[in-house]
C-alpha cells in the first residue's frame, strides 16, 4: 500500500453560517425609537399630548419586542425581520419629518422678500409705421439698445407711482451716463400713456403693477402688441414692517386680509386687488367671518390723504396701504395679509384633488360656454377659477362673482382643516411654493396647527358680501378718468363691522341675512 493511501483522511471544516444577531438589531431598533422620540416632541406643530402618546407607544413597542427577542434565538428570521422593519420605518419616519418641515418653513420663509418690476416701453416700429404723420420725426427704433437713448425724452406719472420712477430716474443716469434725464411728467398713468401714443415723449416708464389698467381701457387693449419693452429694473420693496408679524395668532383673535389679483405669474407687494375679503378669525371660540368686499368699492384711500378711490387701486401704491384703508373701513385693526393669484389659486384646488361645493343657482359662462348647474358640484383646479372669475353671466355680475369667491374659499378651508390634508401635503407645499404673500410668521403657523391637532376644531364659519349701488368717479389714482365704482351700503357696512367686533369680542355669531341696501349708500 501507497503511502498515499496510508495518510489518514481529514475532515473539512464545515463553515457556519453568519447572520445578524436579532439582538443586535433590536439594539438598533431601540436607538431609532429614542431619536424619532426626541425628534417627534421637538416638532413645533404637534400638540404635548400627540408626543407624550408617541413616546409612550415607542416605549410599549420597545418593551413588546424586547420580550419577544429574548425569548427566540438570536439567528431566528421573526424577530430579525421584526426588527430590522421596524428600526427601517422609524428611520425613514425620523428622516420625512424634518425634512417637511423645512419645507413649510422654506415655503413662508421664500416669500420674505420682494420686489417690484417697473419697465420701459416705446411704440414699435410697425406701429410707428402705421401713424408716420405722428412719428416721422422720431429718431428711435425697437431694437436699439437702451444706451442709445441718452437724449431721450422719458415720460413719467411721478404724482401716481412716484418712488418706483424716481428709482428708475436714478438708476438710467448711471445706465445712460448723463447727469440729468429729460423728462416729461403726466399727472396719471392714463395720460402717460397718451402722450406715449401722440410722440410728445419717446420712452415710457411704467410699472408691471399698473399694466392691468392700462391696457383694461378701450383705447390702449392693444398695448402689450403696440409697444415694444427697451429693458427694465427691479426695485427692492422695504417691506420690514409687514412681513414678520410675531404676533401669537393661536391664541388672540386677528383680521386676515385675503388678496388676489388677475394675473399670472410672479406676485409682487404692489398690485391691484382684484379679490378683497376681509377674514375675521376667533381661535378661542372657533369663529371665522368672511366678509366679502366688491374691487370696485369707493373708499378712502391713505396714500392720496384719504381722497376717495377703487379699493383694488389701494395695492397700487403697496399691500400696507390696502391694510390701512380697509382698517378705516372696517374700523377695526387689519395687519396680517395673504396675497395670492389665479396661478397660485389653481395650483392649490388641484393640490387638494378639487373641492365641492353647493352652487346656488345655474348659470353658463359667458366666454367658454360652460354651464355650472345649480346644487352640489366637484370643480378641479381649471373649473373653480373659471367659476370664481365669471361675472358678465351672473344676475348681479361682480356682486354674484363675490359670493362665488366665498363659496370655493370656505370650500377650500374645509378641504385643509380636513383629514385629507394629511394625503395631500407634498402637493400643497409644492402648489404654495414661491406662488404667495404673507406676513404671517412661521411660529403662528405652527401654533394654529398644533391648536387644530390638539382640538380637533369644528370652525363656525359665515360669510357676506357686501353690496351697492354702482356709478363712475374720477378716483384718486386715476384723476382725469371717470372710472366705474361701486358706492357701499352703510347700513351693511355697519352691520358687519358689528359682527366683526363681536368676533374679536368672544361673542358667538350665526348666520343672517344682510340687511337690504338702503339709499344711505357710502358717501356717494
Amino acid at each position: 500500500m501507497s503511502e498515499l493511501q496510508n495518510r489518514p483522511i481529514k475532515k473539512r471544516k464545515q463553515r457556519k453560517k453568519r447572520y445578524i444577531s436579532a439582538r443586535f438589531l433590536w439594539l438598533i431598533l431601540f436607538l431609532a425609537s429614542i431619536v424619532f422620540g426626541i425628534t417627534f416632541w421637538r416638532m413645533p406643530m404637534f400638540p404635548t399630548k400627540w408626543s407624550l402618546f408617541v413616546v409612550g407607544g415607542l416605549a410599549i413597542l420597545d418593551w413588546l419586542t424586547f420580550l419577544i427577542t429574548s425569548k427566540l434565538k438570536p439567528s431566528n428570521w421573526f424577530a430579525q425581520i421584526m426588527n430590522t422593519l421596524l428600526a427601517l420605518a422609524l428611520i425613514v419616519v425620523n428622516v420625512l419629518l424634518p425634512y417637511y418641515t423645512e419645507r413649510l418653513s422654506n415655503v413662508f420663509s421664500s416669500v420674505l422678500g420682494n420686489e417690484v418690476k417697473i419697465s420701459l416701453y416705446v411704440m414699435s416700429d410697425a406701429y410707428k409705421q402705421s401713424h408716420r404723420d405722428i412719428f416721422e420725426n422720431s429718431e428711435y427704433t425697437e431694437d436699439m439698445k437702451l444706451s442709445a437713448y441718452g437724449n431721450a425724452e422719458f415720460i413719467t406719472s411721478t404724482a401716481i407711482d412716484g418712488e418706483n420712477q424716481k428709482y428708475v430716474l436714478e438708476q438710467l443716469k448711471t445706465d445712460l451716463k448723463v447727469d440729468k434725464v429729460s423728462t416729461v411728467n403726466s399727472s396719471s398713468i392714463q395720460t402717460a400713456v397718451k402722450k406715449l401714443y401722440e410722440n410728445e415723449g419717446d420712452v415710457l416708464i411704467l410699472s408691471d403693477s399698473y399694466l392691468s389698467t392700462v391696457v383694461e381701457t378701450e383705447e390702449y387693449k392693444h398695448f402689450k402688441e403696440e409697444t415694444k419693452v427697451i429693458g427694465s429694473y427691479l426695485r427692492k420693496i422695504d417691506n420690514s414692517a409687514f412681513t414678520q408679524n410675531q404676533r401669537n395668532l393661536a391664541d388672540e383673535p386677528f383680521t386676515l386680509f385675503i388678496a388676489g389679483n388677475d394675473q399670472p405669474g410672479e406676485l409682487s407687494l404692489e398690485g391691484r386687488t382684484d379679490v378683497d375679503i376681509a377674514v375675521t378669525v376667533n381661535p378661542t371660540t372657533h369663529q371665522i367671518l368672511m366678509v366679502n368686499i366688491p374691487r370696485d368699492s369707493f373708499i378712502k384711500n391713505p396714500a392720496y390723504q384719504n381722497q376717495r378711490d377703487k379699493l383694488t387701486h389701494l395695492g397700487l401704491n403697496g399691500i400696507q396701504n390696502s391694510l390701512q384703508g380697509l382698517s378705516q373701513l372696517l374700523d377695526t385693526d387689519v395687519n396680517e395679509y395673504m396675497l395670492v393669484n389665479f396661478t397660485t389659486f389653481t395650483d392649490i384646488i388641484n393640490a387638494v384633488n378639487g373641492v365641492d361645493i353647493d352652487n346656488p343657482f345655474e348659470f353658463t359662462t359667458y366666454f367658454s360656454n360652460r354651464t355650472y348647474p345649480a346644487g352640489r358640484l366637484h370643480l378641479d383646479g381649471e373649473l373653480a377659477l373659471e367659476y370664481v372669475r365669471e361675472r358678465y353671466s351672473l344676475p348681479n355680475g361682480d356682486f354674484d362673482r363675490n359670493m362665488h369667491q366665498q363659496i370655493v374659499l370656505s370650500a377650500m378651508i374645509q378641504k385643509l382643516l380636513s383629514p385629507e390634508l394629511i394625503k395631500s401635503f407634498n402637493n400643497i407645499l409644492s402648489a404654495l411654493q414661491g406662488k404667495f404673500l404673507t406676513n404671517v410668521s412661521m411660529d403662528t403657523i405652527y401654533a394654529l396647527c398644533k391648536k387644530q391637532l390638539d382640538e380637533n376644531i369644528e370652525w363656525n364659519i359665515v360669510k357676506y358680501h357686501l353690496d351697492g349701488d354702482t356709478g363712475s368717479e374720477y378716483c384718486a389714482s386715476a384723476p382725469d378718468q371717470l372710472l366705474s365704482v361701486v358706492y357701499l351700503y352703510q347700513n351693511q357696512l355697519d352691520f358687519v363691522n358689528e359682527q366683526i367686533d363681536k368676533v374679536l369680542e368672544g361673542s358667538e355669531i350665526s348666520q343672517e341675512t344682510l340687511p337690504e341696501g338702503m339709499d344711505d349708500s357710502l358717501e356717494q
